[in-house]
């Protein structure tokens, strides 16, 4: 993905609103600010599936059977290319053992948004395939619908493919202090690179700029960089009741947005023009 730092995007916005963010930037302008270009980023994210951001990936409805799990009665899991239910509490017994285990024939087959055994959340859903994209140009698409638990399939299938948006990165003008125990999704701003990190693990004074391991980068898509700005100096003027203005820049974001969506349509009339992960 092609990026710019969040630092030049809150910059860029509190500039058109005539302040020097070096200078005379308040911290409750600045959370201000972060509240707009959150809003207005996942607006944007969700409005097309940009070709960046937007995967493909097998999954399948339940994590597979590990001997090394104890299961609850109810426990469900998948074992050969076919799902089991627990008939009752069991370790170390495999699922064709009849004794513990029966075949899931009524599983409720939906794909939640969050798998412990994929290292990704699925963000806004696109299509549901039954075939790999990567290897069909048309692949047959299965019916699907949202539903609490997660991504409803209309298919006897034991996996399916969906392509989805990644989850959209959310920002932070909160400064890392050393001093501070982290835990796991906390959210940090580090001024010596501009750019906001959230924590993968718990950590105590340990530098998001080199502790990977630690912490990622919460990356700002160059694509829609020029719209947030935009937005976000267009709903500041509408906080200060100026209106006309408000409404001529808000005019100007959607022309910068409907560029960036000419290029997401020469990318959706090219096949493959989607990242595919295994």
């Amino acid at each position: 993905m092609r990026t710019v730092s969040f630092k030049s995007v809150l910059d860029g916005a509190a500039t058109r609103l005539g302040l020097r963010p070096s200078e005379n930037l308040l911290t409750t302008q600045a959370e201000a600010l972060v509240e707009y270009i959150d809003d207005r980023l996942e607006e944007a994210w969700a409005c097309a599936p940009w070709p960046e951001w937007t995967l493909s990936q097998e999954r399948q409805y339940r994590a597979d059977y590990s001997a090394l799990t104890a299961y609850a009665a109810g426990a469900e899991v998948l074992y050969q290319n076919a799902y089991y239910r627990a008939k009752a509490p069991t370790t170390a017994n495999l699922p064709t053992n009849t004794t513990f285990w029966d075949p899931a024939s009524d599983l409720n087959m939906y794909v939640a948004r969050t798998q412990s055994w994929a290292t990704l959340e699925l963000g806004m859903v696109w299509g549901v395939y039954s075939q790999d994209p990567r290897t069909h140009d048309r692949p047959p698409r299965v019916g699907w619908w949202e539903s609490p638990d997660g991504i409803q399939v209309d298919t006897g299938a034991t996996t399916v493919w969906i392509e989805f948006s990644l989850v959209p990165p959310h920002f932070t003008t909160e400064a890392w202090d050393a001093t501070r125990s982290y835990l796991t999704g906390d959210l940090v701003y580090l001024e010596a690179t501009g750019e906001c990190y959230r924590a993968l693990a718990a950590s105590l004074n340990q530098d998001p700029s080199t502790q990977s391991a630690l912490w990622r980068k919460q990356d700002f898509p160059a694509v829609l960089a020029k719209y947030v700005k935009l937005m976000t100096f267009s709903d500041a003027l509408r906080e200060d009741e100026d209106m006309d203005k408000a409404m001529a820049i808000e005019a100007q974001a959607v022309d910068a947005l409907d560029d960036a969506l000419e290029g997401v349509q020469a990318s959706l009339r090219n096949p493959g023009g989607y990242a595919v992960i295994s």
